[in-house]
């Protein structure tokens, strides 16, 4: 494999550090304010939800003519022109996806800005910026406030913490993902570890079960946290295109989403049954606060804000790979631009209601749509793209007075050999393999259906339909594919086999001669190993029943995420009409 590709751990790390962010830090007040029972049940859903958007946005993508094996690196954005032929759909689309990247990297930078200038003021015991309403100037704070944030209410230009952000993250913006890989590796150790010290501490500390109600008298956030934390499915294409062919990407994404689940859990429960917190407050702070800070886990809090910069660059370089693969801007310019937009944007929500009101809306509207609502959409669409025969192909079966699926057995033989074989005869560096074609080995112990067509490459040639009338080659067997797929192009061939072979067995001579040409097989999001059972349908097309099962698990998770979604929105707005005070994700 390319030494540029990321194996499976990389892979589990990017999607790790993708969910475990800013949201991490306030579990634990949420099950305190919540009770256990709403959240965990929100926790389960969403596990559920959040992998079968994934998995079913995976298989929307290797649906695409030509890309069975993620080769064509198609992005999100990329995928949505394809799928979407409504120019105003379309356009809404690609606001609703580019805006989700942009505020969740906005989100990321203020907490991460956040929690640095608390660590300046625990060490330095000062950290300052410059303010713009209602003081103008140089400030300088010495102490942390009751707020997350020390500078509480005050409308900043920048701070030390979000200067130091700006250094440390936007360098990594630019490198390729593969290169970031490494980088997400270590942030994936480092911060199991510091989770796993919180919760020993905590522990040791001593658990209090009394202080987690059943049923808290806050529920309005339950939605919009759980969703935030498990906003990765945006990152997951351009990681798809990156991963090694032989890497799992239903493992990759299942690991990913077991490990997040267990770290929400287990931190939230724990912290929620053992510290004393506000509402308001994030774990760090209330730790700050509480008996429980010391010299180990005060550097564990100060890694923390560390690691969440890790995540940052990962979004930026999925936002460049959108734009620039999807060709939708071809100055580079703009994209640099583009990808540096999210560090001014942040700059007014830095602090006070404006991030409150910022984080609420921005991922009910947004974060949520672009995660939880558009990839099945788009699986939608892509299984309407398949199942659309062309009108022509339908008039050419019923002149030839042939059925419509033996034509389509035509345009599958036609997609592998433009797929495979053309593309092999016509590289320069691939003549051995060429030569294999032409002149195929006699293996010992063959099985009889591997024998050559014919000693005489005149007795075939293939279609001028599929190739150019000068190519003549001899078709390698395809054995995932129904026997009868050829016998409309191949002449009569004996039944018997032209050489001495033993009977139908595996060796290693088959497994050559199989792996010159493996046929392509699409990735599937559920069942990829269910015994191919088809039935016709009215238009005389045969449907496989895995897709049946794969559409009714579609359906009903993208009506729950629906559901969950509008309840959201509509308690944010009678909240906001009643002029409550809208909390905050931070």
């Amino acid at each position: 494999m390319p030494s540029n590709r990321i194996g499976f751990i990389g892979s589990v790390s990017i999607l790790v550090s993708s969910m475990i962010g800013p949201g991490l830090v306030i579990i634990p007040s949420l099950f305190r304010s919540a009770g256990w029972i709403t959240p965990l049940v929100m926790f389960l859903i969403s596990i559920l939800v959040a992998p079968t958007s994934t998995l079913l946005l995976c298989e929307a993508i290797g649906s695409q003519q030509g890309n069975e094996r993620f080769t064509q690196r198609i992005e999100y954005s990329m995928l949505c022109s394809k799928l979407i032929t409504n120019r105003i759909g379309l356009v809404l689309t690609q606001i609703i996806i580019y805006a989700a990247i942009e505020t969740f990297i906005i989100t990321s930078i203020i907490l991460s800005a956040q929690l640095l200038d608390n660590l300046l003021i625990d060490i330095l015991m000062i950290s300052c910026g410059i303010g713009i309403y209602p003081e103008f100037g140089w400030i300088c704070i010495g102490n942390l406030g009751n707020e997350n944030g020390p500078f509480e209410n005050r409308l900043m230009l920048f701070t030390i913490g979000f200067v130091i952000t700006i250094f440390i993250a936007v360098p990594m913006t630019f490198m390729e993902l593969s290169n970031n890989a490494k980088i997400q590796i270590a942030s994936f150790f480092t911060i199991i570890l510091i989770i796993i010290t919180w919760i020993v501490t905590i522990t040791f500390h001593g658990l209090n079960p009394e202080r987690i109600p059943i049923f808290g008298p806050s529920q309005d956030q339950i939605i919009k946290t759980v969703m935030f934390n498990y906003a990765f499915i945006t990152t997951v294409p351009s990681l798809v295109n990156k991963m090694k062919k032989d890497i799992s990407i239903r493992k990759v994404v299942w690991t990913s989403v077991f490990i997040t689940t267990i770290c929400y859990i287990s931190l939230g429960i724990i912290g929620a049954m053992s510290i004393k917190m506000e509402l308001t407050a994030n774990l760090i702070t209330s730790i700050r606060k509480s008996e429980l800070h010391n010299s180990f886990i005060g550097i564990m809090n100060y890694l923390f804000p560390l690691v969440l910069l890790a995540g940052i660059p990962v979004y930026a370089i999925v936002i460049r790979y959108n734009i620039v693969r999807s060709e939708a801007c071809k100055d580079k310019n703009i994209a640099v631009f583009l990808t540096l937009l999210p560090w001014t944007l942040a700059i007014p929500f830095q602090t006070g209601y404006l991030l409150n009101l910022f984080t609420n809306w921005t991922v009910l509207v947004f974060i949520c749509s672009a995660n939880f609502i558009i990839p099945f959409w788009l699986y939608f669409l892509s299984k309407n793209q398949a199942k659309n025969i062309p009108m022509v192909t339908i008039t050419q079966a019923k002149e030839n007075g042939t059925k419509v699926e033996d034509t389509e057995k035509k345009a599958q033989i036609a997609k592998y050999l433009e797929t495979h074989v053309n593309p092999t005869l016509d590289k320069t560096h691939d003549k051995n393999v060429a030569e294999k074609l032409h002149n195929p080995p006699m293996y010992r112990n063959m099985s009889p259906d591997a024998v050559p067509l014919s000693d005489n490459p005149e007795d075939f040639m293939i279609n001028s339909e599929f190739t150019n009338n000068n190519t003549r080659l001899t078709i390698p067997p395809i054995t995932t594919v129904d026997p009868d797929l050829f016998s409309i192009y191949l002449p009569s061939q004996p039944s018997t086999p032209q050489h001495p072979s033993t009977p139908r067995s595996i060796s290693t001579d088959d497994e050559e001669f199989y792996n010159v040409f493996p046929p392509p097989k699409p990735f599937k999001a559920f069942f990829p190993n269910l015994e191919e059972v088809k039935n016709v349908n009215e238009e005389g097309r045969m449907v496989e029943k895995d897709d049946w099962y794969s559409i009714c698990i579609a359906w009903t998770a993208g009506i729950i995420s629906c559901i969950l979604i509008v309840f959201a929105i509509v308690y944010s707005f009678v909240d906001l009409s009643f002029g409550i005070k809208t909390s905050t994700l931070l």
